[in-house]
């Protein structure tokens, strides 16, 4: 990978860490004077000033210091002047408002992201072999590694796209935690925006589940829906993709990949039942039951089809969803599922290792790689090897593993033992299955 990330950059690579982005955009305020003259009776409003009407300089510093990719394409389309500043200057606007938008932590992983397609091959033997050199890079060079100074037009412009979807997915996985509360089930009251540690760990468990669909898809995923050039790749088991990726980070930032391997679950679920009838009336012989394997292989197929094919059916009007969900009506192996719920051989071996509970301490929201609060909460402050277990499902779709201490604090989590809270759903889910066993499956 680093052969292609000398590629991408046209001056070389930074010998400085970039500084942690603000979160807001600064707007520089243009200050009006009030005459002296003026009768003291009359209420004083100050004229509205127009963006469109700053000088062109301004006007370039403004789209220079917007803060994401959604906002800059808001402003561009609305507004002819700025689209025209922006045409002029789009490199260098796209660039700067990428790396405004994009963690100095999660650079590293996003241009991964984009170079991963590099392993795309029709050629069977040299598929595996791409992936495992890619991978052998990707660890070895993870920190030592600087994000290039300037990208080429091409790089930045598919960074931007990918960016823009892994803004948007954290948007509505955000929007979908934020309406259940696992512990009382209402909704979270406090709404406030994102902190910088909060995105970094969303916006990396996003891009890394973007880079393990692409190395990883089947045979079917790689030529249907993507349009790409139908490129098929031989199988690794569950346990080569666990240890080949998965063994590369710490538990709990596994646990953040499912998390979004639960959203992105949940969401085709939820699309596959919106649109039963159509989909029944094109498929008659279809089943698209909850207690059918069929649609858990069709929701694993869907997910391994990455963020692009998410996006384009999430700005797609309801007839050409049918039309993109239709196209992928087809079992798919269960990829991502299967790595989460096997260990990796270096995982077995240090468990084995591990005679005694390691206990630790949380060391700050700000720390690289870090744990949060809440996965200490869970395990007990020891160190625990597991993840994706099913008793913490409700806690991974309300994204328990991104949250800062802080906000926390303001949820009020925990105000109880973590054995108390999971001693409360299993006799729920007692109580559910003696009720009705299909509704006590759809709770796991």
């Amino acid at each position: 990978m680093r052969k292609l990330l000398k590629k991408i950059s046209s001056a070389g690579r930074s010998k400085h860490t970039r500084e942690e982005k603000k979160d807001r955009i600064h707007v520089a305020v243009i200050p009006v004077v009030k005459s002296e003259a003026q009768d003291e009776d009359i209420p004083y409003v100050p004229p509205r000033a127009s963006l469109e009407g700053l000088p062109v300089e301004i006007q370039s510093a403004v789209l220079l210091n917007i803060c994401d990719i959604a906002s800059l394409q808001r402003l561009v389309h609305a507004s002819p002047i700025y689209h025209s500043v922006y045409i002029r200057q789009r490199q260098a606007i796209l660039e700067r408002v990428l790396f405004n938008s994009i963690h100095s932590d999660v650079l590293y992983d996003a241009f991964a992201a984009i170079t991963s397609r590099t392993t795309l091959t029709s050629n069977l033997e040299d598929r595996v072999a791409r992936v495992k050199a890619f991978l052998l890079e990707y660890k070895d060079d993870r920190n030592t590694w600087t994000s290039p100074e300037h990208l080429d037009l091409e790089s930045v412009s598919r960074l931007a796209r990918l960016q823009n979807q892994v803004q948007h997915a954290t948007e509505d996985l955000c929007q979908q935690a934020f309406s259940s509360y696992p512990f009382i089930g209402n909704q979270v009251e406090i709404r406030e925006q994102l902190s910088s540690n909060e995105r970094r760990r969303f916006h990396r468990a996003f891009y890394r589940f973007e880079i393990f669909c692409t190395l990883f898809r089947d045979c079917q995923s790689l030529s249907d829906a993507l349009l790409e050039d139908g490129d098929i790749t031989p199988e690794l088991d569950s346990t080569e993709k666990s240890s080949l990726f998965l063994s590369l980070f710490n538990p709990w930032e596994v646990e953040e990949l499912a998390c979004v391997r639960d959203y992105f679950y949940n969401y085709y679920r939820r699309m596959l039942h919106k649109f039963e009838p159509d989909l029944r009336d094109r498929n008659p012989n279809v089943d698209l039951s909850d207690d059918g394997p069929w649609l858990e292989e069709n929701i694993e197929y869907l997910m391994a089809l990455s963020l692009r094919f998410y996006r384009r059916i999430e700005i797609s009007s309801p007839d050409r969803q049918v039309g993109y969900l239709n196209y992928g009506l087809t079992c798919g192996s269960p990829s991502l599922s299967d790595a989460l719920k096997t260990p990796s051989w270096a995982d077995v071996c240090q468990y084995m290792a591990t005679d005694e509970p390691v206990e630790i301490h949380f060391q700050g929201d700000k720390v690289r790689s870090g744990l949060n609060v809440m996965w200490l909460w869970t395990t007990g402050n020891t160190m625990d090897f597991g993840y994706f277990d099913w008793q913490n499902e409700p806690l991974r779709e309300w994204g328990y593993v991104f949250w800062d201490q802080q906000r926390l604090k303001k949820w009020g989590v925990p105000d109880e033992e973590y054995e108390t809270w999971v001693e409360r759903r299993r006799a729920r889910l007692r109580k559910a299955l003696a009720e009705d066993p299909r509704k006590a499956g759809l709770m796991l």
